[in-house]
């Protein structure tokens, strides 16, 4: 764009709707979302994320959405309550092989220990993850994601977990925080942009 002073100026834009208004446009699998809980920049706009099966692997909250080229998928979290073990918050995209017969899935993905923000592991499409602490247990966390020409993206989604690398072995009842999630081009995340029916930009 075209800033006030006559130069081109990037802007950012957060490409997912509902950024922090978890309880729509976002889609629960075996989870639920509880709203009013104490977030990371002392405001109560934080949502409990709980399992509602037990021994599932898709203890989940996804977003449809279309992302092209480099992105960066980024969410504060604060670990809750487990009953079984350690507790790992997977950033992950959906993506469709184009071309593919039948379709094949090549799923972008980060685990994160949410005891201490650590990279437990990654895989598929991502090039850089981060954890930056805010205090109080809260993280930021992200993954950036270079996404193939050939592939389409789909969903974004926030996987509850146990252990390193495992997305299952969830006990209903298990819970962490959340808050303020972002989609947007680059290769780092940037200050958040928060977004309601539709995507918001930012200077």
């Amino acid at each position: 764009r075209v800033g006030p002073s006559g130069f081109i100026e990037k802007g950012r834009q957060n490409l997912i709707l509902q950024s922090n208004t978890f309880g729509t446009t976002w889609n629960p699998t075996n989870t639920s979302v509880t709203s009013g809980q104490g977030g990371y920049d002392g405001s109560t706009d934080a949502y409990k994320l709980q399992a509602t099966a037990t021994g599932s692997s898709t203890n989940s909250l996804s977003q449809d959405v279309t992302l092209t080229n480099i992105v960066t998928l980024s969410v504060f979290a604060k670990a809750g309550s487990n009953a079984s073990g350690t507790q790992i918050l997977r950033l992950s995209l959906n993506e469709e092989v184009t071309g593919s017969d039948p379709v094949q899935k090549d799923n972008s993905r980060a685990f994160f220990d949410l005891s201490d923000g650590s990279l437990a592991s990654s895989g598929g499409n991502t090039i850089a993850t981060n954890s930056e602490s805010f205090g109080g247990g809260w993280f930021r966390l992200s993954v950036t994601v270079k996404i193939p020409s050939t592939n389409t993206v789909n969903k974004a989604i926030i996987f509850m977990g146990n252990g390193g690398t495992t997305i299952d072995d969830q006990t209903s009842g298990d819970f962490f925080f959340i808050q303020d999630f972002q989609a947007e081009a680059g290769i780092v995340a940037t200050d958040v942009i928060t977004t309601g029916a539709t995507t918001a930009t930012a200077g």
